[in-house]
């Protein structure tokens, strides 16, 4: 089935090559933009929580923050753990990408 998976991939035009890194060392990340809804009661606290996940407010509007996030899926499921409350408006989010170590 990996196999399969590894040829569909490598058929994609803008994916150069593909390595299956079964029983390797490596590092993965991904990425998260979210829009939130940012109401004046809530935008320190959405601050807050960026801060602490090392997360950057790339967009402000009147009504929302854009956040970006990079790390581990665990990480990546906490902080939308934390903001669901406030409101997710939209988001999308890269799936991991990974390298060998070393």
């Amino acid at each position: 089935m990996l196999e399969q998976i590894t040829k569909q991939l490598n058929k994609v035009v803008c994916v150069i090559k593909v390595i299956d890194l079964v029983g390797k060392e490596y590092v993965a990340r991904e990425m998260i933009l979210v829009k939130v809804t940012a109401t004046p009661e809530t935008r320190a606290e959405i601050l807050s929580i960026t801060d602490i996940f090392r997360g950057k407010v790339v967009d402000v509007g009147p009504k929302s923050y854009t956040v970006e996030v990079t790390g581990d899926e665990a990480k990546i499921k906490a902080f939308l753990a934390l903001l669901k409350p406030m409101g997710i408006k939209e988001m999308a989010r890269t799936g991991s990408v990974a390298l060998v170590r070393g």
